[in-house]
């Protein structure tokens, strides 16, 4: 079977490729889009929904053969403050008329005009929304029990103070375990790169010696060694 367009050259080795890889973004993507639903102020089924339904929609309808779809928590934020303000009805129809909006963009090819948006403000936004997301985490971390939310990031620090005697020592345990594999991880990435940086300056610092020989006679059998600079 013979493809055209896009799908051009497809065939089962590349097929079996992508089954892995989809495998692997539904393993990361199907938790991470219920934790972001839970931190949009939604239950987690819609997280799963969404997920499920988008992943299927970028597959089929999207513009590049090598792209890959998945939930961003840049929108965290933005929908916890529409659930709060407005409901999770108006959060339906905010969602629509930004694929309206997106669908336009690229009708028209506006994407582009991003290239005019200044670094600062981009850095800012996503350094902004990580400090968000963290400070959210904390009363999970900690177990806090009744805590409200709140849309000012200040109010919901103020909260989790008030609150801080509500901790439970099994959910810190739990949470400080599960952190244990991701800092082992880490550790030993950056143990394992400076040991490559190291033999690789060695390597290049390294230098041959004059080449000795044993004789037997006839025979000579050369011994050839190269000693670290």
């Amino acid at each position: 079977m013979q493809f055209t367009g896009r799908y051009q050259g497809y065939n089962l080795q590349k097929f079996q490729k992508d089954l892995i890889a989809g495998i692997v973004v539904g393993i990361v993507a199907i938790p991470l889009g219920m934790a972001f639903a839970i931190a949009s102020g939604v239950g987690p089924e819609y997280g799963l929904y969404t997920v499920i339904v988008a992943g299927i929609l970028i597959s089929l309808l999207g513009g590049s053969k090598y792209q890959i779809g998945g939930p961003t928590g840049a929108f965290v934020p933005i929908l916890f403050a529409i659930v709060m303000q407005y409901g999770f009805e108006n959060l339906l129809v905010a969602g629509f008329m930004a694929g309206v909006m997106l669908v336009l963009f690229g009708v028209f090819k506006l994407g582009k005009i991003m290239k005019f948006v200044p670094k600062p403000v981009i850095v800012g936004f996503t350094a902004g929304i990580a400090v968000l997301i963290f400070s959210e985490q904390i009363a999970h971390f900690l177990g806090l029990r009744d805590i409200q939310k709140h849309e000012s990031f200040i109010l919901n620090i103020a909260e989790i103070g008030k609150k801080i005697g509500t901790f439970n020592l099994y959910s810190i345990l739990i949470a400080g375990r599960s952190r244990l594999p991701i800092f082992s991880v880490c550790a030993i990435s950056k143990s394992m790169k400076a040991l490559s940086s190291t033999l690789r300056k060695s390597a290049r610092r390294s230098e041959p010696l004059i080449c000795t020989a044993s004789s037997s006679r006839e025979l000579l059998w050369p011994f050839c060694c190269y000693q670290p600079g």
